[in-house]
């Protein structure tokens, strides 16, 4: 009823109901991102429905199912969600989906990581490590392992030190 009384925040939410799989056609993403695109045309602000499109592309992604998940994750990460421009980073950098590119991971991943995304930062060190998509800078890669081992990331804190150390023994 909130829905056809034109109420934006009910859009959204009848989306994350139909995703979730409560009503009749479970786990219909097509239906629910159709009601998050009408919702931000209705006014919600891209900051609010971002995440609802990232969730349903990340559904895709980790489905294997790449070439649904590519544009959704690029529509969140463009609204400004951090998780979807690391994934669709990695997507760029892997060629799951989409062509792989290095300027386009470096673009994305960078851009996380630079918006204070802690689970980014040993990606953006690995960047400027091994020079994907950036000019290869050992002092930057540092720069970026540091970040990761002094932020609440577990899985980013060991593999930058697995990568700090890598650095050391090759310069010994």
């Amino acid at each position: 009823q909130a829905d056809d009384k034109g109420e934006t925040h009910a859009v959204y939410r009848l989306a994350s109901v139909g995703y979730y799989g409560y009503w009749e056609d479970l786990g219909d993403q097509d239906t629910a991102v159709s009601l998050i695109r009408e919702a931000h045309q209705r006014g919600a602000v891209g900051t609010e429905i971002a995440p609802y499109i990232r969730w349903i592309g990340r559904s895709f992604e980790r489905e294997g199912q790449y070439e649904k998940a590519a544009p959704l994750l690029k529509e969140a990460a463009e609204m400004g969600d951090l998780e979807a421009m690391l994934v669709l980073g990695k997507m760029y950098l892997y060629g799951d989906g989409v062509a792989a590119s290095n300027d386009t991971a470096a673009y994305w991943i960078l851009k996380s990581a630079q918006a204070g995304n802690a689970a980014a930062y040993y990606d953006a060190g690995v960047l400027y490590q091994y020079g994907w998509g950036v000019e290869k800078d050992w002092a930057k890669a540092r720069s970026w392992y540091q970040k990761a081992l002094d932020s609440n990331d577990s899985a980013g804190k060991s593999q930058a030190q697995r990568a700090l150390d890598e650095m050391d023994a090759a310069q010994a």
